[in-house]
């Protein structure tokens, strides 16, 4: 279950509906953090003896309450949880992605929440891919086109073009602001993954690189990095440590992903 093909993950989380079915697509490493890091519980021993605990019942019916509740607020039939493999593609082309992760303690519960996940829900992992990945990749398939909505609260999700519900608001992207985002983070970077973007390059500066029409974005992109000193290269490095994966950008035949190139 854990590793469906994504091409039919949408197909057989939906296939007892009748009427026309809603998927949510959920980052099941989000929520399992989310959870796993409310339920935990600080105790004093005294004489200056602290430990830190969690119950299992109680993380599972909050993980539980917080899926149904998603579900029943976007009035879906369905959901596919998205978790993220234990290795990397990105790792391959930059070693130090996320390395800021890794001495990040995960919480007490992450172990017990994601194996009841992988037992009782629709679940998708893909060797060598992000839950990201994952989401972007089911929700730009072209038989699941107004089928599925991405739960998220990773801005990152905003590059992909699809119905996404984030910080408590249902919205579209467009083909056009996904791009932009992708661009636009190819020269701010991303702090919580670990990549730097264009040197000297704010989020007030990439704002005024981007405002032009679509076609022109890259190529000011790329004249961003000439100007910091940087080449190219570096720009097409930064964007594809940016891209989330969309459908076409894996070769099943080969079974490796396609880099984003312009």
């Amino acid at each position: 279950m854990a590793k469906k093909p994504v091409t039919k993950a949408v197909k057989a989380a939906t296939k007892k509906t009748t009427k026309k079915p809603t998927t949510l697509l959920i980052d099941g490493d989000e929520i399992i953090w989310k959870v796993g890091t409310v339920c935990e519980v600080a105790f004093d021993w005294g004489d200056g003896i602290w430990t830190l605990h969690s119950d299992e019942a109680e993380g599972i019916k909050t993980l539980v309450d917080t899926i149904e509740g998603l579900k029943k607020k976007l009035e879906a039939d369905s959901v596919i949880i998205c978790l993220s493999s234990p290795t990397n593609f990105r790792k391959k082309l930059d070693e130090t992605y996320k390395g800021n992760r890794k001495d990040v303690r995960k919480p007490l519960l992450f172990k017990a929440l994601r194996n009841y996940l992988l037992r009782t829900y629709v679940c998708n992992e893909v060797k060598d891919w992000e839950a990201d990945d994952v989401m972007g990749t089911l929700a730009t398939h072209p038989e699941n086109q107004g089928k599925v909505i991405i739960v998220s609260q990773d801005k990152d999700m905003k590059t992909i073009p699809c119905k996404l519900y984030r910080e408590g608001k249902l919205r579209d992207i467009s083909v056009e602001e996904a791009h932009r985002f992708h661009m636009w983070q190819t020269l701010v970077g991303d702090r919580a993954d670990g990549f730097s973007g264009c040197p000297k390059v704010g989020e007030a500066t990439a704002d005024k690189i981007l405002d032009c029409d679509v076609e022109e974005m890259w190529p000011r992109v790329v004249e961003a990095f000439v100007k910091a000193g940087l080449t190219k290269k570096d720009a097409l490095l930064q964007a594809r440590l940016a891209r989330i994966l969309q459908h076409g950008d894996y070769n099943q035949k080969t079974k490796k992903v396609k880099l984003w190139t312009k």
